[in-house]
């Protein structure tokens, strides 16, 4: 269980997603060490902060697919990831869910919500 004051990267190309997600997430009391909107940039600063979860977009800028990161995330970093997606599409679904994240949080985003994936 992450409580306040714990760390969160935020993976998620859409920049005002990013900030309001930011914003409802410092007033909970956690402590945001980044946001990215690719996953190389991701795993960078993921590897350096080395957060207490990672909130992940399913699909990232030019087509990427944080779902291709997340494997490495779990095992070689112990850390958990919560997907934040509008994404309803079934195969992109069946994909996130292979990765077994620790949950799902639908955009748009709400405050109750969010705090309580994580």
């Amino acid at each position: 269980m992450v409580k306040e004051n714990s760390h969160v990267v935020i993976v998620e190309d859409e920049v005002i997603i990013a900030l309001d997600i930011k914003q409802c997430l410092e007033e909970y009391g956690y402590v945001v060490d980044g946001i990215y909107a690719n996953t190389t940039e991701a795993l960078e600063g993921i590897e350096e902060h080395k957060p207490d979860v990672v909130l992940m977009d399913i699909i990232l800028e030019g087509g990427e697919e944080g779902t291709q990161i997340v494997g490495y995330i779990q095992e070689k970093l112990s850390t958990p990831v919560v997907y934040v997606t509008s994404q309803s599409e079934v195969q992109t679904l069946q994909k996130a869910r292979i990765t077994k994240p620790y949950g799902y949080i639908i955009k748009p985003v709400d405050e109750q919500q969010l705090h309580s994936a994580i």
